[in-house]
């Protein structure tokens, strides 16, 4: 299995391409395959395998390691997210990422087809974002996935909104999704995040100002923690129940996964 070794890592948890296939000026490059998937039986993997199973695993690992994950075979562009880093505290040895790749399996196989796929598309994105440079690209690019995962789960499952809300104030669909899987709402700067998104999207604002503009502090961390906000949802949504989940996103302090079960009330 033969494969390009045109890389350099470097000291910032990045891997950088050096010489590769260059395609209008981008240069792709190949990584070299660290594991195998295969049937415990040995059979031969199907041909849909990639986009299919295969696809849920590889990049439900990469948010569980932090890290960019594909088959060993596909291109690479730019700088890439490797490293030793985790979602929350867990040992390789325990049970932690079976039970949660089997609780992810069933509760996607039970998704129509459409709902699989965007799931999928939200961990290859969410893996991604740390490759980009700037502050206001990743910040954009987690919203992208928490409006994904918005619209999956309101493919799967009627969400409404919470009646012990004493304010008429039309929730937006992040501190629905907040309130619907127990994630710690913090509603200032959920709101935060959609007027940043808002603002960008439609007026190519960022914060108010100009892209290039030091920005509010809480903006510069927006997208630090949405990822983190996002990281508890993909969870969540998966089926997957563990005290990570139930934890303060707004803390940069690493934290513990817990033990790992599954939600009783199923992946909606």
């Amino acid at each position: 299995m033969a494969v390009q070794l045109n890389t350099q890592k470097r000291g910032d948890g990045f891997v950088y391409p050096e010489t590769g296939r260059s395609v209008e000026g981008d240069f792709l490059y190949q990584l070299p395959y660290s594991h195998t998937v295969e049937h415990a039986d040995r059979e031969p993997l199907d041909d849909s395998f990639r986009r299919s199973v295969g696809g849920l695993i590889i990049h439900m690992l990469g948010l569980l390691y932090q890290s960019r994950c594909q088959f060993w075979n596909w291109w690479a562009e730019g700088r890439l997210k490797v490293g030793d880093s985790k979602i929350a505290w867990f040992t390789d040895e325990d049970t932690s990422v079976s039970t949660i790749l089997v609780t992810a399996l069933k509760s996607w196989n039970s998704w129509p087809a459409e709902a699989r796929r965007m799931y999928v598309n939200s961990l290859w994105h969410h893996s991604r974002i740390a490759s980009y440079h700037w502050d206001w690209e990743r910040f954009l690019m987690a919203f992208v996935v928490t409006d994904s995962l918005w619209a999956l789960v309101r493919r799967v499952k009627s969400v409404a909104k919470p009646k012990r809300r004493a304010s008429m104030r039309k929730l937006s669909g992040i501190e629905i999704l907040a309130n619907h899987y127990g994630i710690i709402d913090h509603p200032e700067f959920l709101r935060l995040f959609v007027r940043l998104r808002n603002d960008f999207f439609h007026q190519a604002l960022w914060d108010r100002g100009h892209l290039g503009d030091p920005g509010s502090y809480d903006a510069f961390l927006a997208e630090i923690r949405l990822r983190r906000f996002n990281e508890r949802l993909l969870l969540a949504i998966a089926g997957v129940e563990c005290k990570f989940i139930h934890t303060d996103w707004l803390s940069l302090s690493p934290t513990e996964l817990g033990t790992v079960t599954e939600r009783r009330a199923g992946p909606g």
